[in-house]
C-alpha cells in the first residue's frame, strides 16, 4: 500500500482536530440531511434543510479555495447547467411556479456541493458523517413514510438503500476484515431487497459486493495499487461487471417466476416483458425513455424548460411502447401534462438542453475514476463508496430527480471527488517523493 508522508498529505492525521469546531462541523453534516423530512409547501417542496443551506451558505462560501480541478470542473459545470436552465426558461416563456422550482432544484444542489466541499475539506471522518445521516435520514424518512400503512414499500422506497448506507458508514473501513465485512452486508441487504422485490436496490448490493471480492484480489498486486489498472484489466473489470448484473438477473428471473417472490412479484415481472430477457424488462420498465429521447431530439441544445409540460409526448410515448410491446395504462399518460423523464441524464437535457446532460456525463465520469481508484487501492471509504458509486450510476440513467438530491447526490458526489482526490494526491507523492 502506497504511504503519503505526514509532513506533505492533507489526508494525514495531523490534519485532523479534536476542536470544538470540528466536533461543531461533524455534528452539523451528520443532521443536516435529517431535516430533509421537515417539509414545507412552498412553490413545490421546500424542506427544512434548504432554508438551513441558504442561511449558512453566506458564512461558508467565503472559504472555498482551490481543490482539484475535477472538484473545480465539477462546480463550474454544475453552474452553467443553472445558467443554461435559466437561459431556457427566459426564452421559452417559463411559468413562474415551474421556473422557481426548476432554479431552486439546481441552485440548491450547487450550494450543498460547494457546501460540503468546504466542510469535509480532505477529511475522510466528516465524509463518513455526512454520508451516515443521508443514510439514517434515508432509512427514518421511509419508515414514517410508509411504516403505517405498507410495511412492505418501506424496504423498497429507501429503506434498503439507507440502511446499507449506515450501516456501511458505521462498519467498515479501509483493511481487508472491512471490505469482507461490507460484503457480508451487502449480501444482506441484497437478499432482503430481493424479498421485497426491490429490484434496482437488489442489483446495487450484488454488483458493489462483487466488486469488493474482485477489488481484494487488485490489492495484492503492488504494481497494480502503483500504477493503476492497465486497459486489460480495465477491460476485465467491466465484463466482470456485465457478467455479475446477468448472473443477477438470471438469479431474479427464476426466483420470480418460480413463485418464490409471490404472485404481484410475477405479474410486474411478466407485464414489463421480464421473460424477454434484460433488456426488454429495463425497456418496459422504464417507459419514460421514449418520451424524453422523442422531446431531446426535438430540441437537443436549448431544451424545453423547467418542468416542462407537453401532452404530445406523452401520446407519442404510447404508441412506441405499444410499438416495442411494452404496455401502458392509461392512468400513466393521464396523470401528469410533464414530459416524462425517469433519468437525471434525459430530465436535465430535456429541461435544460445540452448544458444539463454534459454535468450528469461528467458525474459518470467521476463515478468511473472513483471505481478506477478502488479496484487498485484501499481507502476508508471505498466500501460505503462503492455501494453508492453504482447506485448512483444507476440514477444518473434510470432515476428522477427527486427532491431530497438536491442534498443526497451533492453529498455523494463530494465524497467520491474527495476519495479521487486522495487517490491522485497518493499516486503523485510515491512516483515524486519516494
Amino acid at each position: 500500500m502506497t504511504q503519503i508522508s505526514a509532513t506533505h498529505s492533507p489526508f494525514s492525521s495531523r490534519s485532523r482536530s479534536g476542536s470544538n469546531t470540528d466536533i461543531s462541523i461533524l455534528a452539523f453534516l451528520f443532521l443536516l440531511p435529517f431535516a430533509v423530512l421537515v417539509e414545507f409547501d412552498f412553490v413545490g417542496q421546500l424542506f427544512l434543510a434548504d432554508i438551513i443551506t441558504i442561511a449558512t451558505f453566506p458564512f461558508i462560501v467565503w472559504r472555498w479555495r482551490l481543490f482539484d480541478s475535477l472538484t473545480q470542473r465539477t462546480v463550474v459545470l454544475l453552474g452553467l447547467w443553472l445558467a443554461a436552465q435559466i437561459l431556457t426558461d427566459l426564452i421559452n416563456g417559463t411559468p413562474t411556479d415551474d421556473l422557481m422550482r426548476g432554479w431552486s432544484k439546481i441552485g440548491l444542489t450547487l450550494m450543498n456541493l460547494i457546501m460540503f466541499t468546504i466542510l469535509v475539506g480532505d477529511k475522510p471522518g466528516r465524509t463518513r458523517a455526512l454520508l451516515a445521516g443521508v443514510g439514517g435520514a434515508m432509512l427514518l424518512g421511509a419508515i414514517i413514510n410508509y411504516a403505517p400503512h405498507n410495511p412492505f414499500m418501506l424496504w423498497k422506497m429507501g429503506g434498503v438503500s439507507g440502511l446499507m448506507i449506515l450501516s456501511l458508514a458505521l462498519l467498515t473501513g479501509a483493511k481487508r476484515r472491512h471490505y469482507y465485512v461490507a460484503v457480508g452486508i451487502l449480501t444482506a441487504g441484497g437478499t432482503l431487497a430481493l424479498y421485497y422485490n426491490a429490484r434496482s436496490v437488489t442489483l446495487f448490493c450484488f454488483v458493489a459486493a462483487l466488486f469488493l471480492c474482485i477489488s481484494i484480489l487488485g490489492h495484492k498486486q503492488q504494481q497494480l495499487r502503483q500504477r493503476g489498472l492497465s486497459l486489460i484489466k480495465l477491460g476485465f473489470i467491466s465484463v466482470a461487471g456485465l457478467v455479475s448484473i446477468l448472473v443477477v438477473f438470471e438469479f431474479y428471473s427464476f426466483a420470480v417466476q418460480s413463485g418464490w417472490l409471490g404472485q404481484a412479484a410475477l405479474t410486474k415481472f411478466l407485464m414489463q416483458g421480464g421473460d424477454k430477457g434484460p433488456i426488454a424488462l429495463l425497456l418496459c420498465g422504464r417507459v419514460e425513455w421514449a418520451a424524453s429521447l422523442k422531446a431531446i431530439f426535438d430540441n437537443p441544445i436549448l431544451g424545453h424548460g423547467s418542468w416542462a409540460r407537453d401532452m404530445a409526448y406523452r401520446f407519442a410515448m404510447n404508441q412506441d411502447l405499444f410499438a416495442y410491446g411494452c404496455p401502458v395504462s392509461d392512468y400513466f399518460i393521464f396523470e401528469s401534462d410533464l414530459i416524462p423523464s425517469h433519468s437525471l441524464l434525459l430530465g436535465a437535457w430535456v429541461e435544460a438542453g445540452i448544458i444539463g446532460a454534459i454535468f450528469w456525463a461528467t458525474a459518470t465520469y467521476i463515478i468511473a475514476q472513483f471505481l478506477k481508484f478502488a479496484f487498485s487501492q484501499r481507502h476508508v471509504l471505498v466500501p460505503l463508496l462503492t455501494f453508492i458509486a453504482v447506485q448512483l450510476l444507476w440514477d444518473i440513467y434510470f432515476s428522477p430527480f427527486g427532491a431530497s438530491r438536491r442534498l443526497t447526490t451533492a453529498a455523494m458526489l463530494v465524497a467520491l471527488l474527495q476519495t479521487i482526490r486522495y487517490y491522485r494526491f497518493s499516486l503523485y507523492e510515491s512516483e515524486h517523493l519516494g
